[in-house]
């Protein structure tokens, strides 16, 4: 709370009582009492606040809530379906640290980061914009960085994963969640490795039914229920294996895509701000930049020796595709400091040119990622295949219905999740 009062004097604008009727004296003390509560401003700015010691989270979120509150009342929020929005994101942050889940919340504050950036000047003043985006920093900064359970893992599938021939996982366990039913990608089992792929030691292989073929060697220890073994396994073996493995996946992220469609020419370039696309194409030798934030893209199509730059860390929610040609470069420009885990992309549609199908067949795959192609990014892919073609060195983490890895790919974990 402020208030602000110019000096007054009633003696410079007035005559001396003392000098005037009784009368007159009285209409001058009732005009200086008026002047004096008119002259008066009161209102709220914002200025650093001492939070509670010891800090507690959930009642700084419910400070964060009343700045919302507060923020609306003042215009400094726009309009109730602005508020609304920050509100939902502190009351999900507050259930998420209450189950209590701390990934889960400080996931969700993010979000909100990213959210004040795309409202600052447009929805949110300057007030607003300070009030939630310092505070929601100075939250994050109080909760504990803990490793999330499915950070471990470089490949997550929920039907079937298939390491084809000479695939190499560098680090990052391999799992399929669930037993399921055919088809698979291969062998009617839900975990393939494929001749001569090869998988590390000190990490895990989990699935109901895996099959070793020939000349595969497995370094990693192997959990199973049935075990199909022509090849070689270093590591322990491991079984019966309980399923799920979790009952709780990852949150997806999803929103409605724009109808603004972008086409790149071919050798030509674009960089590109967050907001809302249809469908994103980029013909030979195209480079688009991302600058950084939330992109809700209906389709995305990288045509052979593009590039996909990122500026700052992003989420790409794709409703329908996801393609790049031969030899195309996905990942942080080389004068930022993101990795790998500072971009995810979250592929919503099914296989097939309908994208209604989601037969395990059907063309083209919900995720695509071309031949040598070279990608530092994070894959959810729930609905399809995610597919890495051959020769592509990729960094990340990849979580499908159904993830190939092609052959003479090489895997990398450095994961989003």
């Amino acid at each position: 709370d402020f208030i602000a009062q110019p000096p007054y004097d009633p003696n410079d604008f007035y005559p001396d009582i003392d000098l005037v009727s009784e009368q007159e004296a009285a209409q001058i003390v009732a005009q200086v009492d008026s002047d004096r509560v008119r002259l008066v401003f009161r209102s709220k700015t914002i200025g650093p606040t001492a939070p509670a010691d010891p800090f507690d989270a959930s009642t700084f979120l419910d400070t964060l809530i009343s700045y919302t509150t507060q923020s609306l009342v003042l215009g400094w929020i726009a309009d109730q379906q602005t508020a609304d929005k920050y509100e939902d994101h502190f009351n999900i942050a507050k259930t998420e640290l209450q189950q209590p889940d701390t990934t889960a919340a400080r996931s969700e504050l993010q979000t909100v980061l990213q959210e004040v950036e795309l409202d600052s000047g447009s929805v949110l003043t300057s007030e607003a914009y300070a009030l939630l985006r310092f505070n929601t920093e100075y939250l994050l900064d109080q909760l504990p960085v803990t490793q999330s359970q499915f950070s471990i893992f470089s490949v997550f599938a929920t039907h079937s994963i298939w390491l084809k021939r000479d695939s190499e996982i560098i680090s990052g366990n391999i799992a399929v969640n669930a037993s399921g039913a055919p088809p698979f990608l291969d062998s009617k089992v839900e975990l393939v490795v494929e001749q001569k792929a090869t998988t590390p030691s000190g990490v895990e292989l989990k699935a109901h039914r895996i099959k070793v073929k020939k000349k595969a060697v497995v370094n990693s220890d192997v959990f199973y229920n049935q075990l199909t073994n022509n090849g070689t396994i270093n590591g322990t073996q491991n079984t019966p294996l309980t399923l799920p493995l979790f009952s709780t996946l990852p949150t997806f992220q999803s929103a409605p895509a724009g109808t603004q469609n972008i086409t790149v020419a071919k050798n030509d370039s674009i960089s590109l701000s967050p907001g809302d696309y249809g469908d994103i194409k980029v013909k030979k030798k195209g480079i688009v930049l991302f600058t950084g934030g939330i992109y809700n893209v209906r389709s995305l199509n990288f045509g052979n020796d593009t590039k996909m730059f990122f500026d700052g860390a992003s989420e790409v929610r794709i409703e329908k595709k996801f393609e790049t040609g031969k030899k195309t470069y996905v990942g942080p420009q080389n004068t930022t400091t993101i990795s790998a885990k500072d971009i995810v992309f979250y592929v919503v549609g099914m296989n097939g040119k309908t994208g209604k199908t989601g037969k395990k067949g059907a063309s083209p795959k919900s995720a695509k990622v071309g031949s040598n192609n070279t990608v530092f990014a994070n894959f959810y892919v729930p609905n399809g295949t995610l597919w890495l073609r051959q020769k592509s060195v990729v960094e990340g983490a990849f979580i499908g219905k159904d993830v190939s890895v092609g052959k003479s790919v090489k895997v990398t974990l450095n994961s989003a999740f």
